[in-house]
C-alpha cells in the first residue's frame, strides 16, 4: 500500500515539475493517469485484502462500514476541495497545477502515515471460505 501510495505522488507531482518547466505534454499525462489508475487498484485491492487481518473477526462488520463510510465521504467532499484549491489560484493552469501538487503531497502523506502503522498482523490468521467446514 505504501508503494503504491508513493508511484502515486511521483506520478502525480511530475505535472507540476513539468508545468514549471514548461513541457507538459498529452503523453506525460496519459502515462500520469495509467500510472495513477493502475496504482489506485492495487491500493484498493490490498487495503480490502488486510482489513481482516488486522481488525478481530468481531470487529470485522464495523471496520468494513467504517471505511466504507470514509470512502463515501471523500468522493462527496474531494470534488469540492479541488474545486476550492483550483479557486485560490489567479489562473486556470496554476489551479490545476496547485491541485495536483495538493494531491501528489496528499499521497505522500498517506504513505507516511501507513508507514507509521504498528498494528501487527493475527498471529493465527482464521480461513475464510465459503467451504470453511470442510477445511478445519
Amino acid at each position: 500500500m505504501i508503494v503504491c501510495d508513493l508511484l502515486r505522488c511521483l506520478a502525480l507531482g511530475t505535472i507540476p515539475l513539468a508545468v514549471v518547466l514548461g513541457h507538459v505534454t498529452v503523453a506525460q499525462l496519459y502515462l500520469t493517469a495509467l500510472v495513477e489508475g493502475t496504482a489506485a487498484v492495487f491500493f484498493t485491492t490490498a487495503a480490502t485484502a488486510s482489513l481482516p487481518r488486522v481488525v478481530p473477526r468481531a470487529q470485522l462488520p464495523r471496520a468494513t462500514a467504517l471505511a466504507a463510510t470514509a470512502s463515501s465521504i471523500a468522493t462527496l467532499l474531494g470534488p469540492g476541495v479541488g474545486g476550492l484549491v483550483m479557486g485560490v489560484a489567479r489562473t486556470i493552469v496554476a489551479g490545476a497545477t496547485l491541485a495536483f501538487l495538493v494531491d501528489s503531497l496528499s499521497y505522500l502523506a498517506s504513505a507516511l502515515t501507513l508507514g507509521h502503522v504498528r498494528t501487527p498482523f493475527q498471529s493465527a490468521c482464521e480461513r475464510y471460505s465459503i467451504y470453511g467446514h470442510l477445511i478445519r
